[in-house]
């Protein structure tokens, strides 16, 4: 049985929170929502500086492009997946022994980094929102009422 030389070693935590903070140096370019060329050349241009960086200073396993941007995504997917269960858990009723999700320094960090991907746009005129404290739901149906019939 032959074994696989290109094994990857996995990444430490102090691999992990280089990645992050080097992501959060170049994010603006990295999570950038616009899916053109100049795009795409300015991410890889990113990613290629990140790796140089990336290897000055970890000093311990020579990591490409390629697999600190799988990485970086992995570590994102993961994120977003620990913050929903932690919603989900809190929203949950009845009994039985609660479940704590397991958040991370580097799971806060990301969520830092991307921030509205996990928490949501707020909505004001939602009647189940939160932020709507400033008029129920009748008063607000009463307005609009009120201002049809003033047209």
């Amino acid at each position: 049985m032959e074994i696989s030389c290109n094994k990857r070693i996995n990444f430490s935590r102090d691999e992990e929170q280089l990645l992050v903070a080097l992501v959060e140096k170049y994010k603006l370019v990295i999570e950038n929502r616009k899916s053109n060329a100049t795009t795409w050349k300015d991410k890889e241009k990113a990613w290629q500086v990140i790796e140089k960086e990336f290897n000055s200073n970890s000093g311990q396993n020579v990591r490409n492009s390629k697999q600190l941007k799988e990485k970086y995504l992995n570590m994102k997917k993961r994120t977003k997946q620990r913050f929903s269960n932690e919603k989900r858990y809190n929203k949950q009723t009845g009994g039985g022994p609660h479940t704590p999700v397991d958040i991370t320094d580097v799971d806060i960090a990301i969520k830092d980094i991307i921030g509205k991907q996990i928490t949501g746009l707020s909505n004001n005129y939602d009647c189940d929102s939160q932020m709507n404290s400033k008029y129920s739901h009748k008063k607000s149906l009463y307005i609009k009422f009120n201002f049809i019939v003033n047209i």
